[in-house]
């Protein structure tokens, strides 16, 4: 990739959470999981630089900063963050000051526009179910060295310990989609 690096800053990560939510928050179901996946593949697949440490943990990779970054930047008026208790889930819109809090880091955000437009693009409608996958397919793919995987049937079945829940079937297409895209 050969862009220009701009050193993430608190506004270029508060931008990126306001950008993010009026760019998929108005289109269907954006909440705290898909943020967090979507800012993990934007680091991981287009090296969007964010900022943000990422561990796995219980829906896939999880950056704790990230999450008290989304609390910060909804207290500022750049996201609405809304708990809807019939489907326990917590959906992340624009806020009233998202404007503002884009403008401050607009440097980052249109450096960065294409990059964060491809992974919108190609993740940006997908519920947070398959974007915990797909999350897990990168993370172990990324880390594929450490794990011991050497094939793509070594990525099902590391992915598979990863996450019991998903088929392998599910994977499989996982994989395929994430190929299609050229994103591993």
């Amino acid at each position: 990739m050969n862009h220009t690096h701009i050193e993430s800053t608190p506004w270029h990560k508060y931008a990126l959470i306001s950008y993010l939510s009026a760019q998929i928050g108005s289109k269907g179901s954006f909440g705290r999981t898909a943020l967090q996946k979507i800012v993990y593949l934007l680091q991981e697949l287009k090296c969007v630089p964010s900022g943000y440490s990422f561990r796995f943990y219980n829906y896939g990779p999880y950056s704790s900063a990230l999450a008290g970054d989304l609390d910060y930047v909804s207290a500022l008026g750049g996201v609405t963050v809304s708990y809807d208790s019939c489907r326990n889930f917590y959906e992340i819109t624009e806020g009233n000051k998202s404007a503002l809090l884009i403008s401050k880091g607009n440097n980052f955000i249109e450096q960065n526009k294409k990059l964060i437009g491809d992974i919108i693009r190609w993740f940006g409608d997908k519920q947070a179910k398959y974007l915990e996958l797909i999350a897990t397919v990168v993370y172990v793919s990324k880390h594929k060295k450490q794990l011991g995987v050497k094939d793509d049937t070594d990525l099902i079945e590391k992915t598979k310990q990863f996450k019991p829940k998903f088929s392998e079937k599910e994977i499989q297409l996982s994989i395929a989609y994430l190929k299609e895209g050229a994103f591993v």
